[in-house]
């Protein structure tokens, strides 16, 4: 009996020592783990979806979402058949975990496009390429409200000519066993190589004091050419209001101003913007080249304000 009570007390002991025990552990402090650089960033094309339809000459959102929990990234790229056609990068270039951007091609040839989204850290580390396949269609024409197509007769009967019926040409016969030589395959057309040219905003164009929501203004903007030949046919100034942490494209505050360039060395030109959103903005001006250029300095393609946009009086 007294043996039996023996190994109940020590059994109980042993229980309340595991006890002890376990809750020692649990009133630790949590440990957060501490997020190493590292490793790529990644990036999506949220839309368009892969083999979507896209008509020629209507500008292309392209909607890239990139993440780095480790670093962040500050620019996105988007290409088209490895030719880069648009750039956006984060509000003073400071990285950022999330990064989510609209960016904008015009497509003008048809076939098969392939976009590419390359999301950067600031030290150059580049994520792995996300792709899609659109499918760049001529716009369909329609006929306007109440007009119909004129309906289409019968054929008229071939006319009857008088005299002999012409012969055929007797067809030439192959000796025997010979065959037909086969016709060469047409060589595929090389892929044209971007011509290097280097544009760029020259001076701070005159900024408004106070801005005015729903108010148009225009901003004078300078270009030059610093390489060869001039500013080449379709080149663009774009301008757009950009939210001050998010992203630059829809919803950023202001709708996108578009000014096509004329074909010379150094301009100024007129665009017309009007912010659509009151608050804290990123006004951002960029150069787009056309298909078959590639800037050969980036960088001076793009300048950004900080402006605050206030009610209507």
């Amino acid at each position: 009996m007294l043996g039996a009570m023996r190994d109940v007390t020590r059994n109980l002991a042993l229980v309340i020592a595991i006890g002890l025990l376990i809750a020692a552990c649990g009133s630790g402090p949590t440990v957060t783990p501490t997020l190493v650089p590292g490793g790529q960033p990644t990036v999506v094309i949220e839309s368009p979806v892969n083999g979507a339809p896209t008509p020629a000459g209507q500008p292309l959102t392209v909607q890239v979402r990139a993440d780095d929990l480790s670093v962040g990234v500050n620019r996105i790229d988007l290409l088209v058949g490895g030719i880069l056609v648009d750039i956006e990068s984060t509000p003073g270039d400071v990285p950022q975990p999330m990064f989510a951007v609209g960016l904008e091609w015009t497509p003008s040839a048809e076939g098969s496009h392939t976009l590419t989204a390359i999301a950067y850290r600031p030290d150059g580390t580049a994520s792995p390429p996300a792709e899609v396949t659109v499918t760049v269609v001529l716009p369909s024409f329609s006929l306007p409200p109440g007009v119909s197509p004129s309906p289409i007769g019968p054929a008229s009967p071939s006319p009857t000519i008088a005299g002999p019926s012409p012969t055929a040409a007797a067809r030439p016969s192959l000796p025997p066993f010979a065959t037909p030589s086969p016709s060469p395959s047409p060589s595929p057309s090389p892929s044209p190589t971007p011509t290097p040219i280097d544009i760029a905003i020259t001076g701070d164009p005159t900024l408004p004091v106070v801005w005015i929501v729903d108010f148009d203004y225009t901003l004078e903007i300078g270009v030059i050419n610093n390489g060869p030949g001039v500013v080449p046919d379709g080149s663009e100034i774009r301008v757009r209001f950009c939210a001050p942490t998010g992203p630059c494209g829809p919803g950023g505050g202001g709708d996108l101003a578009i000014s096509p360039l004329e074909p010379a060395s150094a301009l100024l030109y007129d665009v017309s913007v009007r912010p659509t959103l009151e608050g804290e903005r990123i006004l951002r001006i960029r150069l787009v080249l056309p298909d078959g250029y590639i800037d050969t300095v980036p960088e001076d393609n793009e300048r950004t304000y900080p402006v605050t946009i206030n009610p209507a009086p």
